[in-house]
């Protein structure tokens, strides 16, 4: 909602998003969260009610957001945006045309870490994953991890880094009423320090040749990493074992 109020567009995109990879995304979302969270959501056809948000959201046939027979508490102009609103994970979809190019064509990031959701918008998965240093390494094999993660799986991977705020949102253009170096979650002249940890979730949609990312975000407290020996060594050994430019 903080996000929405700032300006929906830059957390909120889609390009060229075919309404039957739409659907199947819908379908797919609707299936896991019903079924492993039977108390805060209900499923019927074409149909999602969440008890958390006292939301309800429907769709016709072809994949289109039904806003006569939806109840939302935020106005939605799209089936996913909807869907997106009722849990606090963010997603993105990346499908792959019929000449094997992938791209991303859905993002609904409310807690991106320092990057511009919509710019990503029509790029492959390897063009988005560029500012990550020595990810050309990775080139080659774009395209037959794109395959696995479409036809494989679900997987899930974890992302880390060192935050000097709470806060989730680390949009790179801060909202109004907020100067950059306020904004700016990585200014490490300053404590105490919190671990971010994104646990990204990966579900094939073989049959429409897309793939959905589901990211769900935490921060960790510099007294709990530095009270335990444990998770004190690891972020020590992690920030090691970087290059000089991925510490940076």
């Amino acid at each position: 909602e903080a996000a929405y109020a700032d300006n929906r567009a830059k957390y909120f995109g889609l390009s060229q998003l075919e309404t039957r990879v739409a659907r199947a995304v819908a379908e797919a979302f609707v299936c896991h969260l019903a079924g492993d969270y039977p108390i805060q959501f209900a499923s019927e056809e074409r149909r999602l009610t969440c008890h958390l948000t006292g939301d309800v959201v429907a769709w016709t046939r072809d994949g289109v957001l039904d806003r006569e027979h939806s109840q939302l508490a935020l106005p939605c102009t799209h089936l996913l945006e909807a869907l997106a609103l009722q849990m606090e994970a963010d997603l993105a979809v990346v499908t792959r045309g019929p000449s094997e190019t992938d791209r991303v064509a859905a993002v609904h990031v409310c807690a991106p870490s320092h990057w511009n959701p919509v710019t990503k918008l029509g790029q492959s998965f390897f063009e988005t994953h560029t500012v990550v240093p020595g990810f050309e390494r990775i080139n080659a094999a774009a395209p037959r991890m794109v395959d696995v993660m479409i036809r494989q799986g679900p997987f899930v991977r974890f992302v880390w880094g060192v935050e000097t705020d709470d806060r989730l949102n680390h949009h790179p253009e801060p909202p109004d009423g907020w100067t950059f170096d306020e904004w700016n979650g990585r200014r490490f002249d300053r404590d105490p320090f919190w671990a971010r940890v994104e646990r990204q979730t990966l579900l094939g949609l073989p049959e429409v040749g897309a793939a959905l990312f589901v990211i769900h975000v935490k921060t960790i407290p510099a007294a709990e990493v530095l009270a335990s020996p444990t998770e004190r060594q690891t972020l020590l050994t992690a920030l090691e074992s970087m290059s000089p430019d991925a510490r940076r």
